[in-house]
């Protein structure tokens, strides 16, 4: 039979033992959360600069955008000015001038045909027949909302 000194030794050295396998778990778990932490900061650093490569790439296309809103607008604004000037110069003989034939052919169509849609019809009409069709176009734009 094992004597009390016999077993308290034994208990002893697996008790070190056992210290030393839990101060080698806790040093392996401490290695392993500095692996992540490092890994985790290397994740961060790739994510604000792929976040950063995202707002650049969102701004370009958003000042892209803004760009090709302002020519658009441009060049409406060139095709209105175009349009209101021909208008302008081919209906001056008509009665009451170029305001006179837009304010009668506005009446004639009683709202139904916008404005810059009037001067288009009268350019094309003026250019086609002449200014003696000046007189004749409200009485058309009335007919022509009638129908419509």
């Amino acid at each position: 039979m094992a004597k009390a000194n016999e077993i308290l030794l034994k208990l002893t050295a697996e008790n070190d033992q056992l210290k030393a396998k839990l101060n080698e778990t806790e040093k392996n778990i401490n290695n392993f959360a500095n692996k992540i932490t490092t890994s985790l900061g290397k994740l961060q650093s790739i994510a604000t600069k792929v976040g950063a490569a995202i707002g650049v790439t969102f701004a370009v296309k958003v000042t892209k955008a803004m760009i090709d809103s302002g020519k658009a607008m441009i060049d409406s604004g060139k095709e209105i000015s175009n349009i209101s000037n021909g208008f302008k110069n081919l209906a001056q003989n008509a009665e009451g001038g170029a305001d006179g034939l837009l304010k009668a052919m506005k009446k004639a169509s009683k709202g139904t045909i916008a404005e810059m849609d009037i001067m288009k019809s009268a350019n094309l009409a003026l250019q086609l027949m002449g200014e003696d069709v000046a007189a004749n176009l409200p009485k058309m734009t009335e007919i022509a909302a009638g129908i419509a």
